[in-house]
């Protein structure tokens, strides 16, 4: 009876809206912002990938192509240095030689966590996958707006499912000649489509959700899943240090799609550094 009261209906549109204005808040932010790419993060032209000419000069690094001088100053991606104003991290993704892992369609090198998308045709910092439904790739600078955007949407999905079950329950169990059976056939119809939405969503965010309480991308859980990689370094098993690598260091803004401020995509925190940092 309270949900047909005047104050609850009020209440009721206010809410909706509230979580309508958030789903395309995000939904925008998850369209128009860039993922992020490693010619981005390293201030080459940002229209192309970069060359390994490119990057090898910009770094100080001898191209792979020429023999290393027994005495020379090279420097390794793996190691932890800073040239020209770039600082360079430690990778703990490496090819199974145990070399530096490089893109051959872009013609440079990949970081942790980074895969190339066939369809944005660049290398993407951190990809989770490539989403038709946005028209972009889901990736290290715009995974947080994504997943706001699912959870709003299921949100309120569920919210109209359920303002909408008494209306649905007298159409159906309280039936009178003197309502209008074509109101009734639109109500019961459009509750069962909201309803199979919201039950669709709440798999796809709940998946989603799983995922981000252990740090893991679309990507990697797919690489688990296939055999290719037998471990997962970026879980700190802990829920919430997981969730602060996903959506931000202050847990009062994850609800709003606000930057995640996660760092720049080229370097992340795996267990073993909270290990070592104990162990100081």
């Amino acid at each position: 009876a309270w949900l047909a009261h005047p104050i609850a209906n009020v209440v009721q549109t206010i809410c909706l809206q509230v979580m309508v204005m958030m789903t395309f808040i995000c939904y925008w932010k998850t369209v128009f912002t860039s993922p992020g790419s490693p010619c981005g993060s390293l201030d080459l032209d940002s229209t192309r990938p970069p060359k390994d000419s490119e990057l090898h000069t910009l770094l100080g690094i001898q191209s792979p192509s020429k023999s290393r001088p027994a005495n020379s100053n090279i420097v390794d991606l793996g190691q932890k240095a800073s040239i020209s104003g770039v600082r360079l991290y430690p990778q703990h993704e490496r090819k199974r030689n145990g070399d530096n892992r490089h893109c051959r369609k872009c013609e440079a090198a990949k970081p942790d966590r980074t895969h190339h998308c066939s369809m944005c045709r660049k290398c993407v910092l951190k990809m989770d996958h490539h989403c038709p439904w946005v028209n972009n790739c889901v990736g290290h600078h715009n995974h947080k707006y994504f997943l706001l955007f699912v959870w709003y949407c299921c949100l309120s999905a569920t919210f109209v499912v359920i303002c909408q079950t008494p209306t649905v329950g007298k159409c159906v169990f309280d039936y009178s000649p003197r309502h209008n059976i074509y109101c009734g056939a639109a109500s019961v119809m459009n509750y069962v489509s909201m309803l199979s939405f919201s039950f669709t969503l709440m798999g796809f965010g709940g998946f989603h959700f799983w995922l981000a309480t252990r740090n893991m991308t679309t990507v990697e859980f797919m690489e688990i899943r296939s055999g290719r990689s037998h471990q997962h370094l970026y879980n700190l098993r802990s829920v919430v240090l997981n969730l602060k690598q996903v959506l931000g260091p202050d847990p009062l803004s994850w609800p709003f799609p606000v930057a995640a401020n996660t760092g720049n995509g080229l370097s992340f925190t795996v267990a073993s550094d909270l290990d070592e940092l104990h162990n100081v």
